[in-house]
């Protein structure tokens, strides 16, 4: 489990390509939301109404809205692995090892593109 605002949690099914929304205050499974990606890592927004979930093996991250299950993107990533979002929620930050160099690459939530990339190395 990755997320909690209040009473619901996020985990990530990679065999089923899905994203579980689980009510606990009712300890029930709600409607998986389909991804187009193999999840590897989800961040969510403050506001908790998003989440980024990264697809490192489809090279693409997608965002979700929380409140209704759909889904946007994808947005063109070579490899993106963890992720994180912002403090107000404008921007995710995504690592993307790229062979033996290390980069992060910020996308811009409001237009869900590519912002900038960066090489760490």
């Amino acid at each position: 489990m990755l997320f909690d605002v209040e009473r619901c949690r996020l985990a990530a099914r990679t065999d089923d390509d899905e994203l579980i929304r689980v009510d606990l205050s009712t300890r029930t499974v709600l409607t998986p939301i389909p991804l187009s990606v193999a999840p590897w890592d989800i961040a969510t927004t403050p506001d908790g109404t998003s989440a980024v979930v990264t697809g490192p093996f489809d090279d693409a991250v997608v965002v979700v809205a929380l409140t209704d299950g759909t889904t946007s993107g994808p947005i063109a990533v070579d490899e993106p692995r963890e992720v994180d979002v912002d403090d107000i929620g404008h921007t995710a930050y995504v690592t993307t090892p790229r062979g033996i160099h290390t980069g992060v690459t910020a996308i811009d939530l409001a237009s869900q593109s590519v912002a900038s990339s960066v090489d760490l190395d």
